[in-house]
């Protein structure tokens, strides 16, 4: 019997689109904590005449520190919304650092602050929310110098401008260029867990993905007391086939006869390839006779499809073993093991044919 490696339990996780999610999702809680802890603290260090800024942004700091934590208490209390919260934070940081624009004049450097807008933008948002809030920044800067005396000189006025301009292409390269990549990490990713899960000749599930769900078949029909079936298949003189006909008509008669399986199980039947010619299929809530009499129908499936390959016919049988859960199993194994020795009864006794005990 073919038996399952040790490390069927330990399926592997590849990366994919909702570990994307979780990893924004985190980010986005940090910075959520970081803008909340030092807005508060410049409208502190402003009280206790440390940093002076002014009464009106100080009161602005204390506002956008609490709305930093009302938006971090709802992240971290659902997923879902995640563009809503990111842009009710975008727009919440763009009012408060033109507030420390047009309020500040003291700070030659407040207008730094549109600079990590613009990058914390990119980095929650992608490029379309990035290229928004750089087109917003440019045209609160402008505004404000028109309107206000930001004490800015021109010349440092349109260094800070082509500075942001120059830093959000900059950042439009690397966010577009790092989203190609992930975008091609997660479709890799997808295609090694498929390939991993499903058997590359047949199509059907391979031993890995078939030890993996019957475990937990085998767990829920335990805990539900509910009837569980093994049938376990092999075809008759197989390497025959292949000396006599090539390893090509031998893979074209296993694609054959899974075809032909495939068309008498239900859908919540589950079948694998788990060995060169072998197969086994999960019957959930299927008696041992309700095994055999499937058994029954997929031998004779088998035996009545004869595969012509490249002018030579083939007419492959099965042996076929059925057994039943029991209550004293403790594992998929033990019903596996008992499909085995009915198999191995059925070859011993002329082949195509089932047994089941």
């Amino acid at each position: 019997m073919t038996k399952p490696p040790s490390f069927f339990s330990e399926i592997s996780a590849p990366i994919s689109d909702s570990d994307h999610f979780a990893y924004r999702r985190h980010l986005f809680t940090s910075i959520l904590s970081v803008a909340m802890i030092f807005s508060m603290l410049f409208g502190l260090l402003h009280d206790l005449n440390i940093n002076p800024i002014s009464n009106v942004h100080a009161n602005v700091n204390y506002v956008y520190s609490f709305t930093c934590l009302l938006i971090l208490l709802w992240v971290l209390s659902s997923p879902a919304h995640f563009q809503l919260k990111t842009a009710l934070f975008l727009i919440a940081s763009h009012l408060t650092f033109t507030s420390a624009l047009i309020n500040v004049p003291d700070d030659g450097f407040r207008a730094i602050w549109f600079y990590l807008l613009v990058l914390v933008a990119y980095m929650l948002g992608g490029s379309k929310t990035g290229i928004l809030t750089t087109c917003t920044a440019l045209v609160t800067l402008i505004a404000s110098s028109l309107f206000n005396d930001l004490g800015i000189s021109e010349t440092t006025l349109t260094s800070i401008i082509l500075g942001l301009v120059i830093f959000g292409l900059m950042i439009q390269v690397y966010t577009s260029r790092t989203s190609h990549y992930a975008d091609l990490l997660i479709d890799k990713n997808q295609l090694l867990e498929k390939l991993a899960q499903e058997d590359p000749l047949t199509g059907i599930m391979n031993a890995r993905s078939y030890y993996h769900i019957g475990e937990q078949l085998f767990e829920l029909s335990k805990r539900k007391n509910q009837n569980l079936t093994i049938l376990y298949i092999d075809l008759d003189h197989f390497k025959k086939i292949n000396d006599n006909h090539g390893h090509y008509s031998g893979d074209q008669v296993l694609i054959s006869v899974t075809q032909s399986i495939l068309t008498v199980l239900r859908k919540s039947d589950v079948l694998a390839r788990i060995g060169g010619e072998e197969f086994c299929i999960l019957l959930p809530e299927t008696n041992t006779e309700g095994g055999r009499i499937l058994a029954e129908k997929i031998r004779e499936t088998i035996e009545s499809s004869p595969i012509t390959i490249q002018n030579e016919t083939v007419h492959p049988t099965a042996s076929i073993g059925v057994a039943e859960l029991h209550k004293k199993d403790n594992d998929l194994n033990a019903i596996q093991m008992r499909a085995d020795k009915n198999l191995y009864t059925a070859k011993k006794n002329g082949r195509n044919q089932v047994i089941a005990a």
